[in-house]
């Protein structure tokens, strides 16, 4: 669903007026020789105010403004009869009024997007089913706020599955394959290290992974952690999976959860379609849910097996297993050894690895498993020209979904900390008045760690001073948080004097 109208995206008055005066000094000659012709059409259909697209006006445009702007000096080559060709060529696409005008159009753009996040993350909440490939006991990790990820250097395309996975993160990585592939990466990495996620965009960046492979891209699968359930799904599709001796690989299957509406809420079903809120004590309704989860699980058993190369009974039934385990099974290859820290310090691929060769039974096979050595000199010598301006088109993209994943997840943290502070105030454990305090704090130290804090807490404790005179006296509750863990801990020093006293 686009983001801007077409009112948005077409161009302002002085953006016409700049893409036109460069139009007019690249017919007098004065653009040089390193102008394409698709930015000259581009620029004739800014300077006719025809409406542009999206893509071009928050990923292409900026992108491409970024990396122009030192093509010019000004004060000296922007000045009338001897204008450079670095600053036409800025001035073709709108110059500084269009600049300002992308930017903000792509600024609106993630804002918009975000709320579409916030929007499908509450959906996700209401009444109804979603499904889930993940070790179960990391299921909560699904709204855990995670670090950045972090680049590798080298010639080795790097593709994350790090943390809980939402279908933005298997948008994240095809994007990141895609990139590797503009840039003519002969070798690409995934850090594996998840519990699995949801099962939607699987298959996508199952098949994003074998279309870099046609093009002669060569996928190792690096398990730092975690490769279960989703994660080992999409690892699977890799050439290779290298496990850390540490790594943990299994819990394939599939689950569904059953959100309830809030009692508040009234709904109101067509007659028409009464199957669409079913009861969790309809047994017809569970018997069909069954069938559907066993459906979904027997697509992921059938991809991981095909693309491993072994029978579904070795993928254990929804077990996890350790590193050496998981190997001896076939679900991984082998164990990294010293050779390998390449995969996750950064660096080239030894020139004399030894690849896999995909078994016959692989949904990409070639001839049976066998690992060969290959000279990456000559692979290095079929990488691709790049485009530089896809090349950073598709970084700013990546970034954008980075971003908007960042915020997505923080506004998560936010409204559960809320939740959390709000359950303590309704159990009188803690006072309105501190209610902002608290939620700051359970966003600082994690939402986990403050609800077993607020538990600590007896109903209608106080700590505060008394106030009037003799019988009559209230008693002030602190609202500072901070001052309800300095009373506790002089309580519990009290206690303790006492206890050794006696």
């Amino acid at each position: 669903m686009p983001l801007l109208t077409q009112e948005e995206l077409t161009p302002p008055d002085a953006v016409r007026d700049a893409a036109r005066k460069g139009v007019e000094l690249h017919e007098a000659g004065k653009s040089g020789d390193g102008i394409k012709p698709e930015t000259v059409r581009r620029a004739n259909s800014i300077a006719a105010g025809e409406p542009q697209s999206e893509e071009w006006a928050t990923v292409e445009a900026p992108a491409w403004f970024a990396r122009h702007e030192s093509d010019f000096e000004r004060g000296e080559d922007d000045r009338a009869g001897e204008e450079s060709p670095g600053y036409v060529a800025w001035l073709l696409w709108g110059g500084d009024p269009g600049r300002k005008w992308v930017e903000q159009l792509r600024d609106e753009a993630a804002e918009r997007r975000s709320e579409e996040m916030d929007d499908e993350q509450e959906a996700r909440t209401s009444a109804g089913v979603a499904a889930l490939a993940v070790e179960p006991s990391f299921v909560a990790q699904l709204s855990r706020e995670r670090s950045a990820r972090a680049a590798l250097p080298g010639a080795v395309g790097v593709v994350h599955l790090e943390g809980g996975l939402y279908p933005y993160d298997y948008h994240a990585a095809r994007l990141e394959l895609r990139a590797a592939a503009l840039q003519g990466e002969p070798v690409v990495v995934l850090q594996v290290d998840s519990p699995g996620g949801y099962v939607a965009g699987v298959r996508e960046t199952c098949r994003a992974i074998a279309q870099a492979q046609s093009k002669g891209i060569y996928v190792v699968a690096y398990v730092s952690g975690m490769a279960c359930s989703a994660a080992l799904w999409v690892a699977s599709a890799a050439d290779e999976i290298v496990l850390s001796p540490l790594a943990q690989v299994g819990s394939v299957g599939v689950v569904v959860t059953l959100a309830q509406t809030d009692d508040d809420v009234v709904e109101v079903v067509s007659s028409q379609t009464p199957r669409k809120r079913q009861q969790l004590g309809d047994g017809d309704y569970m018997t069909a849910l069954q069938a559907r989860v066993d459906k979904l699980a027997q697509v992921m058993l059938d991809d991981i097996a095909g693309d491993r190369g072994v029978p579904a009974d070795a993928l254990g039934g929804g077990s996890t297993f350790s590193a050496d385990d998981a190997v001896a099974r076939g679900m991984a290859d082998r164990i990294a050894s010293d050779d390998d820290d390449w995969l996750f310090l950064g660096g080239s691929m030894p020139a004399n690895y030894k690849r896999r060769v995909r078994s016959a039974s692989a949904s990409a096979s070639t001839n049976g498993g066998d690992m060969e050595a290959l000279d990456m000199s000559e692979q290095n010598t079929t990488a691709q020209t790049v485009d530089a301006a896809q090349v950073d088109a598709l970084r700013s993209e990546l970034d954008a979904v980075r971003a908007q994943l960042d915020a997505a997840r923080a506004d998560i943290v936010r409204r559960d900390a809320a939740a959390v502070v709000e359950q303590a105030i309704a159990e009188t454990r803690i006072a309105q008045g501190s209610r902002d305090a608290w939620v700051a704090r359970a966003e600082r130290l994690g939402v986990d760690e403050v609800r077993a804090m607020l538990a600590d807490l007896p109903v209608m404790a106080q700590v505060g001073i008394a106030t009037g005179h003799g019988a009559t006296a209230d008693i002030e509750r602190n609202n500072d948080p901070r001052a309800v863990e300095v009373e506790r801990a002089n309580q519990l020093l009290a206690r303790f004097r006492a206890v050794k006293g006696a």
